[in-house]
């Protein structure tokens, strides 16, 4: 469950449920990025808590999904997506088959540094991409 409090006040202003289990959570331009355990991005507004879009992967998504250049990322086992953040379009796909044979695993993490989204994949692997 996720709840959102008064900065000055400490009162709930709204929950939001994510199931079992929820991933680290993102925060960019009054909305909240967060996955739930069984393969469901959520975009939320911070005001009002209420989904603005949501996007479904075959397995969990990366532990957190990372902003870089506005554009939302998040890994999973079947590739990596980039979003519009206040949209949920797609904007960016790289699938599994897009890296040499044997390369990919799943995607551990993402972080954006330098001007490149740097994914850590299974325990091996790191790849840069510039975005």
């Amino acid at each position: 469950m996720l709840r959102a409090l008064d900065a000055v006040t400490g009162r709930e202003r709204w929950t939001f449920s994510v199931g079992d289990k929820a991933g680290a959570a993102t925060i960019s331009n009054g909305l909240l990025f967060v996955h739930d355990d069984k393969g469901t991005l959520f975009a939320l507004d911070t005001g009002a808590g209420k989904v603005r879009w949501t996007q479904r992967f075959d397995s969990a998504p990366s532990p957190r999904p990372a902003l870089m250049n506005n554009t939302l990322y998040a890994g999973a086992t079947n590739g990596v997506l980039g979003f519009d953040p206040p949209t949920g379009h797609i904007t960016f796909r790289l699938d599994k088959s897009d890296l040499p044979g044997g390369l990919w695993v799943y995607v551990n993490d993402l972080t954006p540094w330098a001007g490149a989204l740097y994914c850590s994949m299974g325990s091996k692997t790191l790849v840069a991409l510039r975005a």
